[in-house]
């Protein structure tokens, strides 16, 4: 049965209190409550969901007891816990489908999840565990880079596709710079690698920005290579205005994300130093 990525969302969140909760929580830190808003917006702001490959869980994750409510954020596990060792043994020694089946995106659970697939061209679609996938293919499991089908009683893999390389032992190109400078104060980026880094937990721990008392917000800190530095931000920086849009509320940065899932252009005022400084991106 083929649904919306948003009646699938639906189904995996129990409902909108939580995470009303963790941004009105007065113990948590203003970077965590702007960050994980900019990465809600966004996400809602494209119209779906897309849980691609997470980062290695052995990744040292800074301030974790200060980030603890963000991990109250919804119901959804994003990756699941690690499957038992059977199961993962289990599903490792599956042959890899012939069928034509892209799988883009999955939101895997302990028990259960979700996938976005590609068959046979079609548009992408959302399926869950139990769900027919096509005539006679059935959605059985869903793990990080994969998901199991079975077909004619027998149980076949769909890897992620940029995991596709990885498991058939070939060398992936790698991929084009996610910033790249076209001039002295315009960046090219690319929409579908943003996107990706908006949604990895390490996201959070690249910068530390605050509500400025005067106004906008303001940039404490940037962690060296992180996509804020690649975006041009420097510590000391305050984010005055979004596409000709004050920044002075919670409220303007939801409305103003809202609108970067289609923007083909993002102009941001920075006060740098005592002058005011525009940063041009153009999205692809």
């Amino acid at each position: 049965m083929t649904m919306s990525s948003l009646s699938v969302a639906q189904r995996l969140v129990r409902s909108a209190t939580p995470i009303q909760a963790v941004l009105s929580h007065r113990a948590m830190p203003a970077t965590a409550t702007v960050a994980a808003l900019l990465l809600l917006c966004w996400t809602l702001a494209q119209g779906t969901w897309r849980m691609l490959q997470p980062a290695s869980p052995a990744m040292a994750r800074a301030g974790g007891a200060d980030l603890t409510d963000l991990r109250e954020l919804g119901s959804v596990q994003l990756f699941g816990r690690a499957a038992p060792r059977s199961a993962a043994a289990e599903t490792t020694s599956v042959a890899p489908s012939n069928l034509n089946m892209t799988l883009t995106g999955v939101a895997a659970r302990e028990t259960g999840g979700c996938a976005l697939v590609i068959v046979q061209g079609q548009p992408e679609a959302a399926f869950c565990s139990g769900e027919e996938v096509s005539p006679g293919v059935r959605l059985d499991t869903v793990e990080r880079d994969r998901i199991v089908i079975v077909r004619n009683g027998v149980r076949e893999a769909v890897f992620m596709k940029e995991a596709e390389g990885a498991a058939l032992g070939v060398v992936a190109a790698p991929p084009p710079p996610i910033v790249q400078p076209v001039g002295t104060d315009r960046q090219l980026v690319d929409r579908r690698q943003l996107q990706q880094q908006l949604g990895r937990p390490e996201f959070l721990n690249q910068a530390l920005i605050v509500p400025n008392p005067d106004g906008g917000f303001l940039v404490r800190q940037v962690q060296s290579g992180s996509l804020y530095e690649k975006l041009g931000l420097r510590p000391g920086d305050v984010i005055r205005n979004v596409n000709g849009q004050p920044l002075t509320s919670m409220d303007d940065v939801m409305r103003l994300y809202q609108q970067f899932g289609t923007a083909q252009r993002v102009l941001v005022d920075v006060q740098r130093q005592g002058r005011t400084e525009t940063l041009y991106y153009d999205m692809r």
